[in-house]
């Protein structure tokens, strides 16, 4: 049975303009890294669970290679939450042979069990936390990766990470750097001169030096999209607040 700490939970969603229904489609916005056995375990060890981290990334790993090793037996399983089980797409012959090749697939149906279906009918809400005008580009968050914080605190001359959707930044050439661009309460702009990694889904770049602490916006201005680049370039603010320490 799962010990809940919490009577409700809150899915973050941000709202996308979907141009065919004229309407706008949810996803949960996901702030935070990909969860791994690892990490799970780490929070257990946190909570005071009896056990030795290791011990129980040991058990946790063991269990998942028997379950995998099960699938790719061809037999399903069951767990108290989630139902694994083997499926094959594709149409076939009388013979046994697949009509189209390329389109053969051995993939995997997962489905929650009815305890877990019943915990997301009865006990979850969401909350609009952004909404998505401009073709689908957002910053989801922003990482240090020299302190591995993601609540938005960066130290100067840290190498930080910018998470989310078509953050390349580039000029109206497609050939040079965009802005990105921090600025203080004061209104005062910093612009980022140290920009590595510069990629459709993530943006790495230098804290400057000489920002004061406090709190500041962080935008990226870029005319890159998918496709041809844009005419005027697109403004994508940063939903969060960055703190530099």
């Amino acid at each position: 049975m799962l010990k809940r700490k919490n009577d409700k939970y809150t899915w973050k969603v941000e709202l996308r303009k979907n141009q065919l229904a004229h309407a706008y489609t949810a996803a949960v916005r996901q702030d935070y890294k990909t969860y791994r056995w690892e990490d799970l375990a780490a929070l257990l060890v946190r909570e005071r669970v009896e056990v030795r981290e290791e011990i129980l990334l040991l058990i946790a790993k063991l269990m998942e290679e028997k379950l995998v090793e099960r699938l790719l037996e061809g037999d399903s399983v069951q767990t108290e939450y989630f139902r694994f089980k083997p499926v094959v797409r594709g149409t076939f012959s009388p013979e046994g042979e697949p009509v189209e090749k390329d389109k053969l697939q051995y993939v995997l149906s997962i489905v929650p069990t009815q305890e877990l279906k019943a915990l997301l009918d009865s006990d979850i809400e969401y909350e609009v936390v952004a909404v998505q005008e401009q073709g689908g580009a957002y910053i989801s968050r922003v990482e240090d990766l020299y302190t591995e914080a993601t609540d938005g605190t960066l130290g100067c001359t840290h190498l930080a990470r910018i998470y989310g959707n078509k953050v390349k930044c580039v000029d109206a050439t497609g050939e040079g750097k965009g802005r990105l661009v921090l600025t203080d309460a004061q209104g005062r702009e910093t612009e980022v001169t140290k920009i590595g990694e510069n990629n459709p889904s993530t943006l790495t770049f230098v804290v400057p030096e000489n920002l004061a602490p406090g709190e500041y916006s962080l935008r990226i201005e870029t005319y890159f999209t998918s496709g041809s680049l844009l005419k005027k370039a697109r403004r994508i603010e940063y939903g969060g607040t960055i703190r530099i320490v």
